[in-house]
């Protein structure tokens, strides 16, 4: 081998390595700014070209965790325990746990529980989720529990009930196409929406509230006044790292 091939070979890798550091930094800022999507999708393409360090799967698992997607998230934090258990901060028993027990895995999810209780004694989630867990095990069973013909495909959430009306949170757009994208999860911004509870307990088609509630920005948690003449709503608001 020549030295113009040497030359081009160590070059090349040069370039890799630039390349991949050069990923690693956009992967992070994306997941800095809480565009879990993004960040998800670019971890994904960083470890399937070789990277599987510590970081890249906390922050690949984390991604799908953020944004509810817990058999993305149970695949990477499976992966990410077989290589770093013993490195791993206790919060990922936790993270960990949920994900394993919103999938069903109620014996692992205790193991990851109980494990989380010894590093973080004082922490009392653990113990509320595993005393649930025990009473999953003695068989309380919840009754009538229906999908509504309200559901969407969007994040529809958090029904507030005001004498017959229904007021519920959802990231479904108004008047078609929305413009305005929330980058944690790619959906548009929620805002408040309404529908009438019949006779029967069905629930008439959600429509956008009017008036000066809904802004181009998030609106949740709404609750309303006795008198029905105030609303409440809570204000959310991120800081995004520089």
């Amino acid at each position: 081998m020549n030295k113009i091939k040497i030359l081009l070979i160590i070059g090349f890798c040069f370039a890799f390595s630039g390349m991949s550091g050069q990923s690693k930094i956009v992967a992070e800022r994306y997941f800095n700014e809480f565009a879990y999507v993004k960040s998800a999708e670019l971890y994904g393409d960083i470890v399937k070209k070789g990277d599987s360090s510590q970081v890249t799967l906390q922050r690949l698992a984390d991604s799908y965790y953020n944004n509810a997607d817990v058999t993305e998230a149970q695949f990477w934090y499976a992966l990410l325990f077989d290589k770093y258990k013993v490195q791993l901060d206790s919060e990922y028993y936790y993270k960990y746990g949920l994900t394993l027990n919103a999938l069903g895995e109620k014996e692992l999810a205790k193991e990851m529980f109980s494990q989380y209780a010894l590093l973080e004694k004082d922490d009392v989630r653990a113990k509320q989720v595993l005393l649930g867990l025990v009473e999953d095990e003695n068989n309380i069973t919840y009754n009538n529990i229906t999908n509504l013909d309200i559901n969407t495909s969007y994040s529809d959430f958090n029904g507030f009930v005001k004498d017959s009306s229904l007021f519920v949170f959802s990231t479904q757009p108004f008047s078609g196409k929305s413009k305005n994208i929330y980058k944690w999860n790619r959906q548009p911004f929620l805002n408040v929406y309404k529908g009438n509870i019949g006779e029967d307990t069905q629930l008439s088609e959600l429509d956008y509230l009017k008036g000066d509630v809904n802004t181009k920005y998030h609106e949740a948690t709404l609750v309303i006044s006795k008198d029905g003449k105030t609303m409440f709503l809570l204000e959310i608001i991120i800081t995004v790292k520089n």
